[in-house]
């Protein structure tokens, strides 16, 4: 899953729907209709825009969208880390992605201490 020109998750094809992790690929799967889903009825948004690839910001670029950035999110790009298996995800710290919470298609994503 690509944001702004750079990987913010990557895995197989089950491990990315069935637990999407990263704010972004969340969003995503949130905004997909499903069936059986009342006609007329909105589908989620992602708040704010995509930056200009000329203009990205200094950290990660999906932080001025993301709920759950931090200070640093904003003046550190996130590194590519393994979750287990071949899923991966840009973050900085360590965040509890599987734990019933958040996300109608997966756990939660909340930031580790």
């Amino acid at each position: 899953v690509m944001y702004a020109g750079s990987k913010v998750e990557e895995g197989s094809a089950e491990e990315i729907f069935d637990f999407p992790t990263h704010p972004y690929t969340r969003g995503l799967m949130d905004a997909m209709p499903h069936l059986g889903t009342t006609r007329g009825v909105r589908l989620s948004e992602i708040p704010g825009v995509v930056p200009a690839l000329n203009a990205r910001p200094a950290g990660c670029a999906f932080a001025p969208r993301c709920a759950l950035a931090t200070d640093r999110c904003h003046v550190t790009p996130p590194p590519l880390r393994g979750i287990g298996g071949t899923h991966s995800i840009a973050e900085l710290a360590r965040r509890a992605a599987i734990n019933g919470q958040g996300s109608s298609r997966s756990g939660g994503f909340a930031a580790a201490e």
